[in-house]
């Protein structure tokens, strides 16, 4: 029951695993050559996520992560896109794209992102937290 992600970013099979549990992450990333946030689900670890070499030319620190329901997840992570669109950040380089850089925003929005999803979720239900 693992999900797929799409190459649209998201999650493709959605559909009869509404409740399953999955991650809600922002996390930030940090090199000689760029910085920004990534909002994004997966239904590893966030740490598992980004373990990749791609990902290890980045200082990553995880602001945020959420336990949701795959539905709730997925609900957010479309208002976030839709919600912050004006504040996107794209990779210069084509040769420093990875997989899930269609959702990533310019840092100094960080503390909003995270404001946005807790005022959401403290709107809509009470929340799991994950230590992390």
């Amino acid at each position: 029951s693992r999900y797929k992600t799409s190459r649209l970013g998201g999650m493709s099979n959605i559909k009869g695993l509404d409740d399953e549990l999955v991650h809600l992450y922002i996390v930030t990333f940090k090199s000689d050559k760029y910085e920004f946030v990534k909002v994004g689900l997966t239904s590893r670890t966030v740490a598992k996520r980004f373990e990749k070499p791609a990902y290890q030319v980045y200082d990553q620190t995880i602001v945020l992560d959420l336990l949701l329901p795959a539905k709730d997840a997925v609900a957010l992570e479309a208002d976030c896109l839709k919600t912050f669109y004006k504040n996107r950040y794209h990779i210069r380089d084509k040769v420093d794209t990875f997989k899930g850089c269609t959702e990533l925003f310019k840092i100094d929005i960080t503390d909003n992102l995270v404001s946005y999803i807790n005022s959401k979720l403290s709107s809509s239900h009470e929340r799991t937290c994950v230590e992390t």
